[in-house]
């Protein structure tokens, strides 16, 4: 395996090597010399109108295959899911059957929705709150995180996927399970995945969580200097990559629209001016960004 080279900066080491491309929302895709880990596999991007009116949604898999070819992924090894809500995980099983040799990674409620798709059970990992697991070359340590609320106070599709679920199904059937932030170190650098905009109140000690690359959502986050205070300025990641800030409601292209509500022009100007010595990278829809950029 071709080694991935690192430069030694005067205040840290990154790796050099590590690509990865967004897919909108959280759907991250990292690669390196060896290895392809994708992270939320959510592609397909049905209209909100049909969810909203009780239609049922499925994986679309001419739409999953476009993205993949435009991103040019040949192979993906590792799907590591963060929670079971449609927009994190309606083409898990799209993915792993394109790609057989894949691992999924995630909670019960995850495991339940890839054996609705027919995804054998040996290839699906269930997870759980402050573990750790090897996989491969890659160092994997998980934090529960509590899911945002949606509208005053309330959580939709909350609750757990109890059984194997198949599609087509409505966007309520696909509840979201418990919600994980993951840590990686090894192959891919170290790198803390932060699905959420707020703190997990389930981990105190997020000093715990130091690395040097940190994605994170910013739907939900309260106030970007909540976030900061909170989460970033604890982690205290080099590159500060946001995720979940683009509208996920319609149909996925390659300059997405921010979701509603979400001021990213914000959330950019107060990182610069709170945490100015972070580079932050904002993703861009199929195209491969190197780590450090």
């Amino acid at each position: 395996m071709k080694k991935i080279l690192c430069l030694v900066l005067l205040y840290s080491s990154l790796c050099f090597g590590v690509e990865f491309t967004w897919l909108g929302t959280t759907a991250i895709i990292l690669k390196s010399d060896d290895k392809t880990l994708m992270f939320d596999p959510y592609i397909t991007h049905p209209n909100i109108l049909i969810a909203a009116l009780f239609k049922k949604i499925d994986s679309d898999k001419s739409v999953v295959k476009k993205w993949l070819k435009l991103a040019s992924i040949k192979d993906i090894n590792y799907v590591i899911v963060t929670h079971s809500h449609y927009d994190h995980i309606l083409d898990l099983g799209t993915i792993m059957k394109r790609y057989p040799k894949s691992i999924g990674f995630g909670s019960p409620s995850s495991k339940n929705f890839a054996l609705g798709q027919n995804i054998p059970s040996d290839r699906f990992k269930i997870v759980a709150h402050e573990k750790e697991y090897s996989i491969d070359q890659v160092k994997m340590k998980t934090v529960k995180v509590a899911h945002g609320t949606h509208v005053l106070g309330y959580t939709f599709m909350d609750g757990a996927i109890e059984k194997p679920l198949k599609l087509p199904a409505s966007v309520w059937d696909l509840k979201q399970g418990d919600s994980f932030i993951y840590k990686l170190s090894g192959e891919f650098g170290n790198i803390v995945f932060h699905p959420t905009g707020a703190k997990s109140p389930y981990f105190d000690d997020y000093s715990k969580l130091k690395t040097d690359v940190l994605f994170i959502g910013i739907a939900k986050r309260g106030s970007t200097e909540k976030q900061i205070k909170e989460i970033i300025s604890e982690i205290k990641p080099k590159i500060v990559i946001p995720i979940h800030f683009d509208n996920f409601f319609f149909e996925l292209n390659k300059s997405p629209s921010n979701l509603p509500g979400i001021n990213l022009e914000e959330w950019k100007a107060t990182m610069k001016e709170k945490y100015p010595s972070a580079k932050v990278i904002i993703p861009k829809v199929s195209e491969w960004i190197t780590i450090p950029e």
